[in-house]
């Protein structure tokens, strides 16, 4: 006020008089008085941490710098009237399913599909409520996604050119061995499995078990890299830890980034950080950079095939039905998600101007009443979407597209709508989007060559006349005996491989060379082993697989390809076998060799002498020659030795039959049999 007076900006005497005025102090600087404190908070903390950032050389490694002090000038990204609507969305509509569900929070997250920018973030149902943990901003917390983080898993797929949407997948019952007897057996969200689906169909109607397949097939690391591509940064643990759930939702991410991971999609494919933050300016007027310059996450194609999956309401109807609450009168791609016991709902989808992503609840992991993503959640996100977008009122007072036309979700370039489909399987009608990439690697004559195979074949399986029986089919060596057919693959894997292999041995080359520094006697194999004299019979997962598989195929009708039939291995029936004899030997069911064998399959249950089975193919290691030993150390289970060397963990076990204990407990000092050849065969452990 001295210099006010001085330069004669105000007299002496007013100056006295503001002196005198007593000086109050507001009790708390806290943002509760805000009018979104959730976002307000965040935005502090994101200044924060840009501020810390930018000014790193200057800054201590402990000092965090305070965007309220630094004199910023600051425009945010928020639309306050979109703000408010999705507050009251929240609210109404968690108290309307409170009764039902037993839900008392939901949270909500809407973004502008092309810059990134948060135009709503509600984080709890009340802020003020201590009931529900309301200061908790639910939209940065992290909480399990389930299904609704499959997008990321398949967009990995697609992007690598390793599946098209038509890539057929077996949904049938599958079993990881995880070690120690214990098992993962993934199960669909009905409780039934559908047989052969494309991924199109697997993914609209969010099955779990061809996703599970999608992973081993992938990769978990892989997935995991999609998703920090997409700005999913809280899933920083290795593959291992998730396990096999990771392609059903067992790593927590937050409602921010999985709806800014479903906006790249809407966005061509393009990422750049969600961001609250429009333009700062510093205390001199300097514009300051918020945002980095977008990066191809993944490509159009993906995108786009993504999308159109995630829009097909057809698509979705056998698990979802017709008039869903995901479906909207302007076209919408959209994903749920359901936890264990229901703790947590979602529903994440997009149109081509609004990203909104949804969460319901209960903040402390109360279970709720058997509430999904789509009864849970979906309700809350359409009530937004309609609020939003619902009209050319709505549409107008946001700014948005009045014509529906410009609501359409436009192929890009790099794909191609080709009218073809699998045999026996259920496809888009019109035609599937093949990408420009996966066009390269099979040809658009043949684009679904991952899945169907065109050969001369013959009959595998007949009956005691000699007539044909059921519909598995081998290419004989007189092609002169077959007949051209267009027939299914059977794989245990899912779609092509990737086009650039990593190459295998590495692992193993490096724990043999260990295993020789720590076993010395085992150098020399031969001195080292029992004079052992029987071969070891084993039966990979892989082939097991298949075998499951032919099962599934003959019980569903489907006409399959066994590859040639010199490769087959058939077995005759000899005095006193059983189907259960059998299947022990084999490792598998009674009801798995049946079902691969309904030529042989009597009322009776009785096999007969001369019977021609087909069986799973068989490795024989030669105990002399093809083994190492290796001495159990202190602290060494099956599980960590058999991923030292690379092995199915079942093979083991299977090698070392005399050393399998009760619990499956090793003891320091036994002696174990390692199949050296076979040390490169990884199934997902």
């Amino acid at each position: 006020m001295a210099l006010l007076v001085r330069h004669g900006y105000m007299d002496q005497t007013e100056a006295n008089a503001i002196h005198r005025q007593p000086v109050e102090l507001t009790s708390s600087s806290d943002v509760t008085s805000s009018l979104t404190p959730h976002f307000t908070q965040f935005i502090e903390e994101e200044l924060d941490a840009f501020l810390t950032e930018q000014n790193a050389e200057q800054t201590a490694p402990d000092r965090v710098w305070q965007s309220r002090r630094a004199g910023l000038e600051v425009t945010t990204s928020l639309d306050l009237s979109m703000q408010r609507l999705a507050e009251e969305a929240v609210a109404e509509s968690v108290l309307a399913l409170q009764p039902r569900y037993g839900m008392s929070n939901g949270a909500l997250v809407a973004l502008d599909p092309a810059s990134g920018g948060i135009l709503a973030m509600v984080g709890s149902m009340d802020f003020e409520n201590e009931a529900i943990d309301g200061q908790v901003n639910v939209a940065t917390s992290r909480r399990q996604p389930g299904s609704a983080i499959k997008p990321i898993l398949y967009a990995a797929a697609l992007d690598d050119s390793t599946i098209s949407p038509a890539t057929v997948i077996w949904d049938i019952p599958i079993t990881y061995q995880l070690g120690a007897g214990q098992g993962y057996r993934p199960v669909n969200y009905d409780g039934r499995f559908h047989g052969p689906v494309t991924v199109r169909t697997a993914l609209a109607n969010s099955y779990n078990v061809p996703a599970v397949r999608m992973l081993q097939s992938i990769g978990g690391e892989r997935m995991l890299a999609e998703a920090r591509r997409l700005g999913i940064a809280s899933l920083d643990q290795k593959a291992a830890s998730y396990g096999p759930s990771l392609a059903l939702g067992a790593g927590e991410v937050t409602l921010l980034e999985l709806t800014g991971a479903f906006r790249v999609f809407a966005n061509d494919g393009q990422f750049t950080p969600t961001n609250g933050l429009l333009r700062v300016t510093d205390s001199q007027s300097r514009l300051l950079p918020t945002q980095p310059p977008p990066v191809q996450a993944v490509s159009t194609a993906t995108a786009f095939q993504i999308t159109d999956i995630l829009s097909d309401n057809v698509a979705r109807t056998p698990a979802f039905g017709a008039n869903s609450t995901l479906r909207l009168p302007l076209p919408a791609a959209v994903k749920t998600g359901t936890t264990t016991d229901f703790r947590d709902n979602w529903t994440v989808g997009y149109t081509k101007h609004l990203v909104v992503g949804v969460w319901t609840g209960n903040s402390d992991g109360t279970p709720l009443r058997g509430s999904s993503g789509v009864s849970g959640a979906g309700p809350l996100w359409r009530a937004f979407m309609l609020a939003v977008t619902g009209d050319e009122a709505s549409r107008s007072r946001f700014g948005l597209p009045l014509a529906e036309d410009e609501w359409q979700f436009t192929p890009p370039a790099d794909v191609t709508l080709i009218d073809i489909c699998p045999p026996d399987v259920t496809c888009r009608a019109g035609g599937e989007y093949f990408s420009a990439d996966w066009l390269a690697r099979t040809s658009v004559e043949n684009p679904i060559a991952d899945t169907v195979v065109t050969e001369v074949v013959v009959p595998t399986h007949r009956d005691a006349t000699g007539a044909s029986y059921w519909r598995a089919y081998c290419q004989p060596e007189d092609l002169s005996q077959g007949v051209e057919r267009t027939l299914m693959r059977l794989s245990g894997s899912v779609g092509l491989e990737p086009p650039k292999a990593q190459a295998a041995g590495g692992v193993l080359a490096s724990a043999l060379r260990q295993a020789a520094i720590d076993n010395p006697a085992a150098s020399d194999a031969a001195a080292a082993l029992p004079a052992f004299t029987e071969p070891i019979v084993y039966y990979p997962d892989s082939e097991l697989g298949l075998f499951r598989l032919l099962g599934s195929a003959l019980g569903r009708g489907a006409s399959v390809y066994l590859g040639p039939c010199a490769d087959l291995n058939y077995y005759t029936v000899a005095s006193g076998d059983s189907w259960t004899g059998l299947a022990r030997q084999v490792g598998l069911t009674v009801g798995e060799l049946q079902t691969a064998n309904l030529h042989v399959l009597r009322q009776s249950g009785y096999l007969l002498v001369g019977d021609r089975l087909l069986l799973p193919k068989a490795i024989v290691i030669d105990q002399r020659y093809e083994t190492i030993a290796h001495t159990v150390a202190e602290g060494e289970t099956w599980t960590s030795i058999a991923l030292r060397y690379d092995l199915p963990l079942r093979l083991l076990l299977t090698t070392n039959p005399e050393v399998v204990r009760p619990f499956y407990i090793l003891r320091p000092g036994d002696r174990l049999l390692v199949p050296v050849t076979l040390s490169s065969q990884v199934d997902l452990q």
